[in-house]
């Protein structure tokens, strides 16, 4: 070891010596490590915290109040027809039926769509999402597209007048 690798310092983590130029107590790999684990915590704390967020097509929810607006948000979730898709909707169109397989899909792409709205609203801090507008597209030939957009508020229960 030279001077620079003697500092008598250990990483806490994986006991490696640290160099006394290193003024952490992990050394860098454990140290990055240990970010992506904090990291990886955040995200899952958000990802709980998005389950209990109120989502409403109207811009007022009953007994609640808005206290801060944080700004609008989207999301976007395209998928691209099967060949059985197309062709059972052409056969669904001939026989005058409903496409199953592309409402399945569908409803599929609008729940996605739903849950990236209301995890986004939850990193921005909010509680709640309003004035939600779901709109459907269909992009060339064989892809399909969901869209779902609002804007991300904080709201608190208002206190019921006795």
């Amino acid at each position: 070891m030279t001077f620079l690798e003697k500092s008598g310092r250990k990483c806490i983590d994986c006991n490696e010596a640290l160099s006394r130029l290193w003024g952490e107590e992990r050394c860098p790999k454990c140290k990055q490590l240990y970010e992506d684990k904090d990291e990886i915590e955040f995200y899952e704390k958000i990802k709980q915290k998005s389950k209990n967020v109120i989502v409403s097509t109207t811009h007022t929810l009953q007994g609640y109040e808005i206290e801060e607006y944080l700004g609008i948000e989207s999301a976007e979730v395209v998928l691209g027809t099967s060949f059985f898709n197309d062709l059972s909707a052409g056969l669904s169109d001939f026989f005058g039926t409903r496409s199953t397989g592309y409402e399945s899909s569908l409803s599929s792409a609008k729940k996605e769509a739903f849950e990236i709205l209301k995890y986004k609203a939850s990193l921005l801090g909010g509680n709640a999402v309003v004035g939600v507008d779901v709109d459907y597209l269909e992009i060339g030939n064989r892809m399909m597209g969901v869209i779902v957009g609002g804007t991300v508020v904080v709201i608190n229960k208002t206190q019921l007048m006795k």
